[in-house]
């Protein structure tokens, strides 16, 4: 039989090692640069009116990077993407690219609408089809006055309990499964720049047999040109999904680290 000093000495040294170990992970995963997401596409259209950035298409050649700067990165002198329902404006992204069909991804953008009339639905597709979003639709009726947000849940369109006010910048954040998920499905939430989510759903189906995720497009969505609307584009991100932040990991590896050092004191007072 060990005596009881034995005893202790050994349930000390475990102590210490457990503590070295939490310390350890806590120091690990606050380590700086650590990588947490894989970008397949970034632009934040800050090239101060000389393009939009390589392999952003604008086919009527009428989309500018002289957009005001997005209020959630808010750069001294930085722009955005700036369309004018005048011409009938589109904005195609570059061929998405780096991941594979079992790879969810996550595409968030900030968006303001400028101006508004009665006939734009100022509009975000994926692969032309598969994502429709109508952030800033005309079913208002009301000059200069957005409708609620609306969106195709499969063949079904469903208005958002949210409506975008003028000159305001959002945050929509779009989750998309693996494209060879079992049931394909995207998430979407939307944010203000406080980051409070001002309306989220989930398991939304695709308008469309799904394609490969390959590029798309920002647009007004109508048949013929009209003026009176525009709107702007920033901060375009499409990554791999984001996965805890070092800071939250720390707060477990501390958490576990109090554990322990509560652990000794109580084995004492037996």
């Amino acid at each position: 039989m060990r005596s009881k000093k034995h005893t202790m000495t050994g349930q000390k040294m475990a102590w210490l090692a457990g503590v070295a170990g939490a310390v350890s992970l806590a120091a690990g995963a606050g380590m700086p640069g650590q990588a947490r997401a894989t970008v397949y596409l970034s632009n934040n259209f800050n090239n101060n009116g000389t393009g939009l950035g390589a392999g952003w298409t604008a086919p009527n050649g009428d989309v500018t990077d002289t957009g005001t700067e997005s209020a959630f990165t808010n750069i001294t002198g930085g722009n955005s993407a700036l369309l004018d329902s005048s011409a009938n404006t589109g904005l195609l992204s570059p061929t998405l690219s780096g991941f594979t069909t079992s790879d969810p991804i996550q595409i968030s953008f900030d968006f303001d609408i400028t101006a508004a009339n009665q006939s734009n639905n100022d509009t975000f597709l994926l692969n032309n089809r598969n994502i429709i979003l109508n952030f800033g639709s005309s079913a208002t009726k009301i000059p200069n006055t957005p409708s609620a947000m609306v969106y195709k849940n499969g063949s079904n369109a469903v208005t958002a309990s949210f409506t975008p006010s003028l000159n305001t910048w959002y945050r929509i954040i779009l989750g998309l499964s693996a494209e060879n998920a079992a049931l394909p499905s995207w998430n979407l939430n939307v944010i203000n720049i406080s980051g409070q989510s001002l309306y989220s759903a989930a398991n939304i189906h695709f308008s469309n047999t799904l394609a490969p995720y390959s590029s798309f497009n920002y647009s007004f969505n109508v048949p013929t040109p009209v003026s009176g609307a525009s709107f702007q584009i920033d901060n375009v991100l499409v990554q791999s999904p984001v996965v805890p932040e070092p800071a939250e990991i720390s707060l477990v590896g501390l958490g576990g680290l109090g554990l322990l050092i509560l652990s000794p004191r109580r084995r004492a007072r037996r």
